[in-house]
């Protein structure tokens, strides 16, 4: 009696991983998770209104994209290498949130100190794009300085601030607050008057 073994070869299945927010005008990192079926595989998979196709991919691949919105991707067919394939199914999508806009932190105003040696400059900023609200830190000459929007009653020196979004977006701009160059000096001279 001759025994023969057979192996049966699953129909492939999957889902995109990754779901995860994203700045605009960045690129997200999406991973393959592909089950069943023999790889290498031919994949076909859309954004909601694109199909896309890789072809020689194996589970734990990465698909690298740039979204210009919101998107959810999701397979629309695996076919493995021994010609078994689905179309329908699919375990999963991965949702990229995408910023409408990018952050973007613009002067208001700003004054520089009067007078030598005081701390009377002020810097006001406005922020908007991304996803409110916004946090800020401040450096002056290289080291932290402030957590605030606004600063006030601040020396001189070179002044930086990085505002950063809920989803971790940023924008960043510079400005030196300068001062007098020297302290105001007041030098006398004795003048004897004589009577006549």
């Amino acid at each position: 009696v001759r025994l023969t073994s057979w192996k049966i070869n699953t129909t492939p299945n999957g889902s995109i991983n990754g779901s995860i927010n994203l700045c605009k005008d960045t690129n997200v990192v999406l991973t393959l998770n592909i089950t069943g079926g023999t790889g290498p595989y031919n994949i076909s998979f859309t954004d909601g209104s694109t199909v896309f196709s890789r072809i020689g991919k194996n589970n734990g691949d990465t698909l690298f994209l740039r979204p210009g919105s919101t998107k959810t991707y999701t397979f629309t067919s695996i076919s493995d290498s021994k010609g078994c394939s689905r179309s329908t199914g699919f375990n999963g999508g991965a949702v990229v949130f995408v910023n409408s806009s990018l952050v973007d932190v613009t002067i208001v105003n700003y004054d520089s100190v009067k007078c030598f040696g005081n701390s009377t400059g002020f810097i006001n900023i406005s922020t908007i794009g991304g996803s409110p609200a916004y946090t800020y830190q401040w450096t002056r000459n290289g080291g932290n300085y402030s957590t605030l929007q606004n600063i006030s009653n601040i020396p001189f020196g070179l002044y930086k601030v990085v505002a950063t979004d809920m989803i971790g977006c940023k924008d960043s701009l510079i400005l030196n607050i300068g001062q007098p160059v020297s302290a105001l000096s007041i030098s006398t001279t004795k003048n004897n008057v004589t009577c006549n």
